[in-house]
């Protein structure tokens, strides 16, 4: 296929490597001079790279050199308060994941290396489009230093020609194409923070502030950020409504407005007169936001810039950008190269997703500038981060989301909305929920047979029944959402951490959690053998009144006895037991084969995906075939709203299923459904 790509900025030469990788010709023409050689005069404002990102760069084998080799980790927010004092706000405290600074210039030059590296990829500079038939796929360019006037004819056309987009004008001449753009009342300036000097280097750093965090000076109205550079300077940029920065117009005034807003600069910078010799007094720039409807026209498609430019509050118009070549080459996949599938299933997926990242992007900059200095939301912080280290996924705060996650932004935001209703709602409200959950979980109940061939599963991920409501049970696995702990019973234990003697339970001793080779969590633990009486030491502890009647026959305290009925189980009698499946004083003991659950498909554990059985027998307990993980095209079959809580809920990737409803994963000899919840199960029938 003969591609051309309008643009040879980021996500220009990104596609280029993707779409050469695939074996297709490609063309790349851009507006600028070749960066690698004249200076780029354009945005200056430092990226931070996020997961989405990462995940775009790792596709074309770009990842590794421009993480490890050039971009600065950033674990977290440096909160600079008007009076000198410091705090961090870090980003993921749970699970440690951190946002690299990289300079955008060296990005765009990296990627176009690479793209260079294809020999089915030309790289064609100082080209202006001025022309365009997106149904026939003809291009017009003329040269922006001889005039010439350059006709091309493509298969594919691709858009990535920024916020000012060219073929994005071409689209909005037909019917039915959406567009809107808004300026905000804000702008920005920029000003370079120099490295230490050498007589100024009393530590191993040249950095003259922290480098592993974003600096911000939130100040209600407007803010000051810097990010780290590998040259150990920071790129400082002022925000703040265009009336204040136009009124700066001299360098007197904005070295006033400095030392009055952002004092501690002053000193960190190295004083008044490197201060001077810093500051930027280029106009300040505009900060816009597009929005389509539809991203195809014809043979064209856009991205990037071109389809969704976000103001920068939230770090997301790289990343964004840099995901619609992941979708775009996850479409080509899925549908082996068929435009006429590919290019409207890409509208559909990205448009709604890209609206809602512009909108969080708004809503960003409110956050950075005045309130992460509030009480009220350094307190949400806190409860985020607890709720989210107790539940992990069931409980992922919305800047994981979006930064270290590739839900789909839509989700992102509804899963923040829930979080807020939920966490709004006072006790008794709390109360209404729960039983309204009940009923709607009873009726949905009444469509589910009870299907235990997940069972086998949750033994070995030490899964414990927490609700026994009149349907399937549903069970809490710690270990399927994490793979940093062990589950021993009911005690959920850290990678190393050992229990002697476990609390008020006989039957278990010399426990630890453990690591296999393949790094996977597992539980080590002694067990008595079946004639074994426990008795404490010198008998203390024993209470001769306890006794436990097991059927037909009467155990007395600390005698070993095999439930009738269970024989996978040892208990010994204590005043814990209750009945069968009673935790502490009883523990499954499962002989027969094991599923190797972790040491196979950790990987599909971490990610919840779904696992799916070969044995139409729905009743019987069994090991699965393999996993299917969560992709773009899958979704929920039923469009009716369910309350959502953790019992009657099944988690599939970042997918909430409530019980009883079906995903269609876009394979019909798989059918799977929210039956016993943690994990979405799938049927596969042989004769479909």
């Amino acid at each position: 296929m003969d591609i051309v790509i309008v643009g040879g900025g980021l996500v220009g030469a990104l596609a280029a490597c993707a779409l050469a990788k695939r074996g297709h010709k490609i063309q790349v023409y851009e507006y600028r001079s070749d960066i690698r050689i004249k200076k780029s005069q354009g945005q200056s404002i430092d990226l931070a790279l996020s997961i989405r990102g990462r995940e775009a760069l790792r596709l074309v084998d770009v990842e590794d050199k421009i993480v490890n080799h050039h971009g600065i980790a950033m674990k977290g927010r440096m909160l600079h308060g008007k009076n000198g004092n410091l705090r961090q706000m870090i980003y993921d405290p749970v699970n440690k994941n951190q946002i690299y600074s990289v300079s955008r210039e060296y990005l765009n030059q990296a990627l176009l290396d690479a793209a260079d590296q294809y020999q089915t990829v030309t790289l064609i500079f100082n080209k202006k489009l001025i022309n365009a038939n997106l149904d026939e796929g003809k291009l017009e360019f003329i040269d922006t230093i001889t005039s010439e006037i350059i006709n091309i004819k493509a298969d594919f056309i691709i858009g990535a020609d920024g916020a000012y987009s060219t073929v994005r004008k071409t689209m909005m001449k037909r019917p039915g194409f959406n567009f809107s753009q808004t300026y905000i009342e804000h702008g920005y300036i920029e000003l370079n923070i120099p490295a230490k000097k050498i007589d100024e280097l009393n530590s191993n750093s040249k950095f003259c502030m922290s480098s592993n965090h974003l600096h911000i000076w939130p100040r209600g109205t407007f803010m000051m950020i810097a990010l780290p550079n590998d040259d150990y300077t920071f790129t400082g940029n002022l925000f703040a409504p265009l009336e204040i920065l136009n009124s700066l117009d001299t360098a007197e005034k904005l070295l006033n407005f400095y030392e009055k807003e952002f004092p501690d600069l002053i000193t960190i910078i190295g004083g008044r007169d490197i201060l001077m010799n810093n500051l930027s007094m280029i106009k300040p720039k505009p900060l816009i936001s597009i929005k389509c409807n539809i991203y195809n026209a014809g043979k064209s498609l856009i991205i990037g810039d071109a389809a969704h430019a976000m103001v920068p509050f939230y770090a997301q118009g790289m990343n964004t950008a840099f995901e619609d070549v992941l979708v775009l080459n996850e479409l080509m996949d899925l549908y082996n190269d068929n435009l006429e599938k590919v290019l409207p299933a890409f509208s559909q997926i990205r448009c709604p997703d890209a609206h809602a990242i512009c909108d969080l992007a708004m809503y960003n900059y409110i956050e950075m500038r005045e309130l992460v200095m509030k009480k009220s939301f350094i307190l949400r912080r806190k409860l985020d981060t607890v709720l989210y280290w107790i539940f992990g996924k069931r409980w992922t705060p919305l800047y994981n989301t979006v930064h270290f996650s590739r839900m789909n932004f839509r989700d992102c935001m509804e899963n923040k909305s829930w979080q807020d209703k939920y966490l709004r709602s006072s006790v008794a409200q709390q109360k209404t929920i729960k039983n309204e959950n009940i009923h709607h979980f009873n009726l949905q109940c009444a469509k589910v047979q009870c299907n235990k061939a997940p069972l086998k599963l949750y033994n070995e991920l030490h899964c414990f029944p927490v609700n026994k409501n009149n349907c399937c049970p549903s069970y809490d696995c710690w270990g399927y959402y994490s793979l940093d702990y062990c589950r021993i019973g009911n005690r959920k234990l850290k990678v190393g951490q050992q229990i002697t003697t476990p609390k008020n339970s006989p039957i278990l001793y010399g426990c630890s959690c453990e690591k296999s080779k393949k790094q996977i969590p597992s539980s080590v633990c002694g067990y008595p053998s079946k004639s074994a009486n426990i008795k404490s030491q010198n008998n203390q502890g024993i209470d001769n009144d306890v006794t436990c009647k097991v059927g037909d026959k009467i155990y007395k305290n600390g005698e070993f006895f095999v439930p009738p009925g269970s024989p996978k189980e040892y208990c010994f009698c204590d005043k814990n037991y209750k009945g069968i499946y009673s935790y502490p004083s009883c523990i499954k003991i499962d002989n027969n084969t094991s599923c190797f659950i972790l040491s196979k498909f950790s990987n599909e554990i971490k990610n919840n995906c779904a696992p799916v059985y070969k044995n139409i027998d729905s009743l019987k307990d069994d090991c699965p075939s393999h996993f299917e993980c969560q992709k773009f095209n899958h979704k929920i079959t039923s469009n009716s709203i369910v309350k959502i809580s953790t019992d009657n809920t099944c988690f599939f990737g970042s997918m909430k299923v409530p019980i009883g409803q079906e995903v269609d994963i876009g394979k019909k000899n798989i059918k799977c459904s929210c039956q016993i919840p943690p994990a979405v199960t799938c049927i596969e029938y042989e004769n479909y």
